[in-house]
């Protein structure tokens, strides 16, 4: 996913955030397309974890 959706993006704690902005959010668009989505990723807070869960519903 990070080779392409967000290669532009380094490891600062603002391009992981917004990584997983953009993971939760293409999650959504193929939930809302009926594909089922599992995904395992990194979310260092609670904060983030959080906004994923908003995003993905």
């Amino acid at each position: 996913v990070r080779a392409g959706l967000s290669r532009e993006l380094d490891y600062s704690k603002a391009d992981r955030a917004e990584h997983l902005r953009r993971v939760a959010e293409m999650a959504k668009l193929l939930n809302e397309h009926g594909i089922i989505v599992i995904a395992s990723f990194i979310s260092p807070s609670n904060d983030l974890r959080e906004q994923m869960k908003q995003i993905i519903g």
